[in-house]
């Protein structure tokens, strides 16, 4: 049987995938990726290459193609909507990071490797969804009934006559299936290999050049993957069928629905792990030097991503938090795995929410599952977690910087690790990044990559982690990372920060000076009001650019 769907499924490609939207696969024979591909966009030979650089430092990418490939997390819980069936995450391609951002469309393709994984993917979340169907017996009459509504939430707009004749085609071919539960499904793993599902469009009409009217249908995709990481409901679908989409006060009204519903917790989290860099499982806490892992639960990391994600529901509750709120709790939600590590002397807990220890830890990013990312195999990391806090928290940019060599801690000549850093970064070639970045850095250095607290070195010397950051005419000064948080938490530059980003996430592309007037509003809103959830996604969606895409020229 699986050899008649993948045929069926390879035959149809001619009409109804690959030619249908336009979507382009790269000659890359990689295998699956399981982590993030590529820290500039590329993927391999045959791929679509990094980008260039403009003269603002950032990847020269400043436009859309039309096509968004959906990311693991879209993939997952668009297949979850659809079928019920969540597939396995840890298997989904994974998009690739461009400058710290996974939602760069122009730098997103599938290639072919990944083409056998959504396959097999498919397959296994079609075999279970059939046999969960209500029908019993499921007869030729359930099928077909099935199929049409099916297609319309799987390509999130109604499929056109051509393509619905032949989906309900496989429904009588002898090749995809000895009985109508085989043949339905080789219609549903057709279906999830079709680029109209792979793909978010976002075409708009073909008569403009440059910036184009995204039509009825698209307006509902974005808002959904915006709001949920996933499809657009049947409430939305009907909207966008009416034509009411493109009206600002219709695209609100959906947006405070969609809001309320649980499934916006996915698509907080996601735009906050994008912010906060967890797209990477590589970085995570298992991938850390077994001797720093031991004596940890084995089960350590999924333990500290899902107190991750409960802490961020928490502190944004469902778009009434804001997103600066996060730098600022002192509290996180945590199970006892958790808790020990933290040393909150608290002996187990489940989910209430644990007050932290602020002389010690505040905000998300003291949470393990950040440090862990932000931080090296076993040792001392205070540049890469210095780059991530001016990049991302304060949308600066530096490019790539060369990888300093390891220092042994228990050589230093009788000086701390922090006076032989600043000593061997002291050169004028060296400061241009690391006055930028050294400061963040050394604020964090009493913690290890795993996220204990540890303020003294091996000689019992307590940690120098004062320092400034010069931010325009506001600098931060700070005692510990707590400080350096709680600091950042009401900084404009911050808040001006995590709405640029989320301007990249919802766009799939980097500002132009097109972008300006929007993008200085967004920001303004930000800063006046500390990054509030709510009023940031009303901002973005009620604009006439979300309605819009700017196409590659």
């Amino acid at each position: 049987m699986k050899f008649k769907s993948r045929h069926i499924v390879c035959c149809l490609g001619a009409t109804v995938m690959f030619a249908a939207c336009g979507g382009s696969v790269g000659d890359s024979a990689s295998s699956t990726n399981t982590g993030a591909k590529g820290g500039t966009g590329g993927k391999g030979a045959g791929g679509i290459g990094p980008p260039t650089v403009g003269a603002d430092g950032l990847p020269d990418v400043r436009s859309s193609d039309g096509l968004r490939a959906l990311s693991r997390r879209e993939y997952v819980e668009s297949v979850n909507r659809l079928l019920k069936v969540r597939p396995d995450a840890a298997t989904a391609p994974l998009e690739t990071l461009v400058a710290g951002h996974s939602k760069i469309a122009r730098s997103q393709e599938i290639v072919r490797g990944e083409i056998e994984v959504y396959y097999d993917l498919g397959l296994k979340a079609a075999e279970t969804a059939v046999t969960a169907l209500d029908c019993k017996p499921l007869t030729a009459a359930c099928a077909r009934a099935f199929v049409v509504p099916f297609l319309r939430r799987a390509f999130r707009e109604p499929p056109a006559a051509d393509t619905q004749a032949e989906y309900l085609a496989l429904l009588e071919a002898p090749a995809a299936g000895d009985t109508i539960a085989e043949r339905l499904v080789t219609m549903i793993t057709t279906a999830l290999n079709s680029p109209l599902f792979l793909y978010r469009q976002e075409i708009g009409d073909q008569g403009a050049a440059i910036t184009r009217t995204l039509s009825e249908h698209e307006i509902a995709t974005r808002l959904a993957f915006l709001a949920w990481e996933s499809q657009p409901d049947d409430l939305l679908l009907a909207a966008a069928d009416a034509g009411k989409l493109k009206n600002a006060d219709e695209r609100e009204s959906h947006l405070k629905r969609l809001l309320q519903d649980p499934q916006a917790k996915v698509g907080l989290r996601g735009f906050v792990a994008d912010w906060m860099g967890l797209v990477d499982p590589d970085s995570r806490i298992g991938a850390k030097n077994a001797t720093i892992l031991k004596d940890t639960p084995a089960d350590l990391e999924g333990k500290s991503f899902a107190s991750f994600e409960a802490t961020v529901d928490r502190v944004l509750a469902a778009g009434s938090g804001a997103f600066l709120g996060l730098l600022s709790t002192d509290t996180y939600v945590a199970d006892a795995s958790v808790v020990k590590l933290l040393d909150l002397g608290v002996a187990s807990t489940t989910s209430a929410p644990l007050t932290l220890d602020t002389q010690k830890r505040r905000g998300v990013l003291l949470h393990p599952a950040v440090l862990a990312a932000h931080t090296g195999e076993g040792g001392a990391s205070p540049f890469p977690i210095g780059k991530f806090v001016y990049e991302n928290l304060l949308c600066g940019v530096l490019g790539d910087i060369p990888l300093f060599p390891p220092i042994d801690d228990a050589d230093l000549g009788g000086k701390t690790l922090r006076q032989r850093l600043e000593e061997a970064t002291a050169a004028p070639g060296c400061q241009t990044c690391h006055s930028k970045i050294s400061p963040p850095g050394f604020a964090f250095l009493s913690y290890d990559v795993v996220g204990r607290h540890i303020p003294n070195d091996r000689n019992g010397t307590p940690l120098d982690t004062a320092g400034t950051l010069v931010l325009g005419d506001k600098p931060i000064s700070f005692k510990n990372a707590p400080e350096l948080s709680l600091a950042l938490a009401t900084h404009p530059v911050a808040a001006r920060c995590v709405a640029r980003r989320l301007f990249r996430w919802t766009f799939g592309h980097f500002e132009s000076d097109l972008d300006s007037s929007f993008l200085q509003r967004l920001e303004n809103l930000s800063v006046n009001d500390g990054a509030n959830v709510a009023s940031l996604l009303t901002a973005m969606v009620r604009s006439e650019e979300f309605a819009r895409v700017r196409r590659a020229p």
